[in-house]
C-alpha cells in the first residue's frame, strides 16, 4: 500500500503503517509486537517532554531570581 512504501514517511510512520498492515492481514503476533513497540516509543517521548519541561522551569525560576545587573544580560 501507499502507506507502507511512501517515500515521504518518517521511520515511525512507516512502522505504524506496517502495524496496520499486519493487523489487516491477520498477522496478530506481528501486530502485537509492533503495538508494544509503539507504546514504548510513546512512553519514551512523554518522559522526554517531561524532562525538558522540568529543565525549562528551572531556567525560568533562575532567570526570575537573577538581577540583570549581576549577569550583564537579561534572560527573557
Amino acid at each position: 500500500s501507499y502507506l507502507q512504501h511512501g517515500r515521504n514517511l518518517t521511520p515511525v510512520q512507516r512502522r505504524v503503517a506496517t502495524l496496520a498492515s499486519a493487523f489487516s492481514r491477520k498477522d496478530y503476533s506481528e501486530g502485537v509486537r509492533l503495538s508494544v513497540w509503539c507504546l514504548k516509543e510513546f512512553i519514551k517521548t512523554q518522559l522526554m517532554w517531561r524532562q525538558l519541561d522540568r529543565q525549562r522551569s528551572f531556567v525560568e525560576r533562575y532567570a526570575n531570581q537573577v538581577d540583570v545587573n549581576e549577569t550583564g544580560f537579561a534572560i527573557r
